[in-house]
């Protein structure tokens, strides 16, 4: 035994020695892995004539374990991003100078383009994404989608969850407000008074302040869509000079004509608006309009706070164009107004059926993560653990992941003691 323990006792020292060198050349990667691999590899064991051998063994296993991992995380192919055609590094800040934007070319082919003065930096690269903190000023973001991207874009207390999607924010710290509008795909803004997440798909805007609620409006389709406005009077084409009236009985002056429903949601206006369709009937624009004007008539309704008739108008473009793609926008509308109006089971029958919907519908980790919560809140333990699981299945690292697994968790028989 003493022939084999001299050796041993010198092998050991330069084991370790190697294996300090190599943590210590691989600095960026956690210590504590490296601590882990090593308390693994040395847990006790019951003496007996091979503990010499076995005891370089797990040496050795733990210097592999650590140096494969080393490896891995090298070989990670994080996103990289370039600024003025020089390579962009994590953590710097950039500010656009105030006579031209800047913009940040992205290797999977995204752009990120600051406007002029709009200060931010790029906190961190992933290898499906990057986490982008807004300092202020405006962006102007055009991410494309690879199935798995994993973008984020901060301001102040509020976050961004990006997929692949083209749109606009701008961050006012002075105020504390945040402005988004979407131009394609979809985003879910988090932060305060917007509860567990607020999704916005293509033409929508929002307006939230730190300490005031969100403001919900359409947008333009595109960056540079122009925005109605009325015409100046001297630029309306003249028309020819009445005859000479008698001074006695002068001519009255031709009245304006009220705009209409549309002309005034498209200017935000949305209770002037839904006014203006009550005149011209509601129910009867519910049984006329196509699908583009029954989704703007709904959501003009239902930002001017009128649930009631916003039902309406979704549910006459479901019923009337169950093929659109438009419809898909309807059921998912319908299932946020009754989940808002204190309506859990009819919430979860619109979402169940947006999800069972024709396609991929835009939103679908959204109205899933919906289903797993409004189940849970209504107690119905089999439907929780249903929509739980299928939620994990399709989106395991969504925003609701942690929820799910909790319920799946809670599920789970115990076992007697």
């Amino acid at each position: 035994m003493n022939e084999v323990k001299y050796p041993l006792e010198q092998a050991l020292p330069e084991i370790a020695a190697e294996q300090e060198a190599a943590v210590a050349s691989m600095s960026h990667v956690p210590e504590a892995i490296a601590e882990e691999a090593m308390r693994r590899a040395w847990k006790p064991a019951r003496r007996n004539r091979l503990m010499p051998y076995l005891s370089v063994a797990g040496v050795a296993a733990s210097v592999a374990f650590v140096v494969a991992f080393f490896v891995a995380r090298t070989n990670r192919n994080d996103l990289r991003f370039e600024v003025a055609g020089r390579a962009g590094e994590a953590g710097v800040t950039l500010t656009a100078q105030a006579s031209s934007p800047l913009p940040l070319h992205f290797s999977d082919g995204s752009v990120l383009t600051f406007q002029p003065r709009a200060q931010a930096r790029v906190a961190r690269l992933f290898d499906n994404g990057a986490e982008l903190l807004l300092a202020s000023g405006r962006v102007l973001a055009d991410v494309r989608h690879t199935g798995q991207a994993r973008w984020t874009l901060a301001a102040g207390p509020f976050k961004v969850r990006v997929t692949g999607t083209r749109f606009a924010a701008e961050w006012q710290p002075t105020s504390g407000r945040l402005a988004i509008e979407m131009f394609e795909g979809s985003v879910i803004v988090e932060g305060p008074s917007l509860g567990t997440g607020l999704a916005l798909t293509s033409g929508q805007s929002l307006d939230v302040g730190v300490s005031s609620p969100a403001v919900l409006a359409r947008a333009p389709t595109t960056e540079h869509a122009p925005v109605l406005a009325e015409v100046a009077p001297d630029t309306v084409p003249s028309a020819p000079a009445p005859a000479a009236a008698p001074a006695e009985h002068p001519v009255a002056a031709p009245t304006r004509p009220a705009p209409s429903w549309s002309d005034l949601a498209s200017h935000r206006r949305y209770a002037e608006a839904l006014a203006a369709a009550e005149r011209e009937g509601f129910l009867r624009l519910c049984r006329q309009l196509d699908a583009v004007g029954l989704l703007a008539l709904g959501d003009a309704a239902r930002y001017a706070s009128s649930p009631n008739r916003a039902r309406q108008a979704y549910q006459a473009l479901v019923r009337r164009f169950a093929r659109d793609q438009r419809s898909q926008d309807a059921l998912f509308a319908l299932g946020r107004l009754e989940s808002e109006s204190g309506s859990p089971a009819a919430a979860a029958r619109w979402f169940e059926r947006y999800l069972g919907s024709a396609g991929n519908p835009p939103l679908a980790e959204e109205a899933a993560g919906r289903l797993v919560e409004l189940y849970d809140r209504a107690g119905d333990r089999e439907a929780a653990t249903r929509a739980a699981r299928d939620y994990l299945d399709r989106h395991p690292d969504g925003l609701r992941a942690a929820l799910a697994r909790r319920i799946l968790t809670a599920q789970k028989p115990r076992k007697a003691p």
